[in-house]
């Protein structure tokens, strides 16, 4: 359990830094994604898990394919 909490919280991170590279604001991004601010917000501030097809609209939204992310934190 302990390992899929820290692949959460790494996610939220990777996601946060690469919104923050493209000068996205969390509103932004929540409206690309047509969510409140708030839900976005938790996705990418709480170690939740996120479902992929979740995790493919938050990465054509910030313009960041995610893959990378798996290929260097996972692989």
């Amino acid at each position: 359990m302990e390992t899929k909490n820290k692949l959460n919280e790494e996610l939220s991170d990777y996601i946060k830094l690469q919104r923050f590279k493209k000068k996205l604001s969390q509103e932004d991004v929540a409206a690309r994604l047509q969510v409140s601010r708030n839900t976005y917000s938790a996705w990418e501030n709480s170690p939740t898990r996120i479902d992929i097809e979740t995790l493919q609209k938050i990465s054509a939204a910030i313009g960041e394919d995610l893959l990378i992310f798996f290929n260097n934190y996972v692989a």
